[in-house]
């Protein structure tokens, strides 16, 4: 039976379908169909999430490239101020989610709201942030961990992001951890609830796509023909995770 999984945007750019397109391009292979929602244009009932999970299997939190809990600006930059209300009030559905197991996996910015809302501080790093192809390396339990199934010990992905965990979220266990200094990569918050600082669902076209979209991101003395490689074995990540979903 194919898995209904209900994708949360945070997008306040035109950049939706940008988005949309890589999961279905990954996933159109699974047996599963993708309902995308955008918590900026159709709004989630962050209150209930009974209702809003009625009929799906699984959630995928997505990034987003306007949302900063910190991203080293001042705290009247807008994305900041949306973002500290959006937290606030995804916090209770992201915490529902955590506490009774729906099959999560959340990605850079989903990532950050499942550690806020599971009480660990998010801010900027100007150690760990970072923009480009990295490599991230499977922990001694990620390597038995059912999402990271058929991976390699040490694999290659794309990261884009200001903001990280300062501290381990109670009770989650980390997977993962990059070479150059991100030390939560991956983390499994329960049994069947992910999370991920890259983004293992954009190929390395895609991603360069999207990064002029963000030049914000980008650092002043690198193009993206510089910071990208080809990483397809990330990809593998989502696949398994619709297989966690439905087990």
């Amino acid at each position: 039976m194919a898995a209904r999984i209900l994708v949360i945007q945070f997008r306040l750019r035109d950049q939706a379908r940008a988005e949309q397109q890589p999961l279905e391009r990954v996933l159109g292979s699974e047996k599963c169909s993708l309902v995308f929602k955008n918590a900026f244009v159709e709004g989630i009932d962050w209150s209930r999430p009974e209702r809003e999970l009625h009929g799906f299997d699984a959630v995928i939190l997505s990034g987003s490239g306007d949302l900063y809990f910190d991203g080293g600006y001042a705290e009247t930059h807008h994305g900041r101020i949306i973002t500290s209300r959006l937290a606030e009030n995804a916090k209770p559905f992201a915490q529902y989610l955590i506490e009774n197991n729906i099959p999560t996996l959340g990605i850079c910015f989903g990532h950050q709201l499942l550690g806020y809302a599971a009480g660990v501080n998010v801010g900027h790093s100007r150690i760990e942030s970072k923009t480009g192809t990295y490599g991230v390396r499977l922990t001694d339990i990620g390597r038995t961990d059912p999402l990271m199934k058929d991976i390699s010990d040490r694999f290659a992905a794309h990261y884009g992001h200001k903001d990280v965990l300062f501290d381990l979220p109670p009770g989650a266990v980390v997977l993962a951890h990059g070479e150059d200094k991100c030390r939560y990569s991956a983390l499994r918050y329960a049994p069947r609830v992910y999370s991920v600082q890259f983004h293992p669902e954009l190929s390395r076209k895609e991603i360069e796509n999207i990064m002029r979209k963000y030049p914000e991101y980008m650092p002043d003395d690198k193009d993206c023909d510089e910071l990208f490689e080809d990483t397809e074995e990330a990809e593998h990540i989502l696949k398994n995770f619709v297989r966690v979903a439905t087990r």
